[in-house]
């Protein structure tokens, strides 16, 4: 489960630090606020996470491996809406 989030330097957010409760999350604000940006950023992070799991044959992921992870379902986005 994904608690908290520090985001610098993604597209609208400059600085932004949030954090999640355990139940139910909802994200509202004015249109190009990133809203979607937000969303999509947190799927990324999330499916990347769990694409790189530990397992007993696979060492614990790299920041850097994850890092990579996420730039590249974040390009897939990007690619999907042109």
């Amino acid at each position: 489960m994904l608690k908290q989030i520090r985001i610098k330097n993604f597209t609208v957010f400059s600085d932004a630090e949030l954090s999640f409760s355990s139940n139910l999350n909802i994200i509202i604000g004015e249109n190009s606020a990133g809203k979607t940006h937000l969303l999509k950023l947190l799927h990324s992070v999330i499916t990347a996470n769990s694409n790189n799991t530990q397992s007993i044959a696979r060492p614990a992921p790299t920041k850097s491996l994850l890092q990579n992870s996420i730039s590249e379902k974040l390009v897939g986005y990007s690619n999907q809406n042109h």
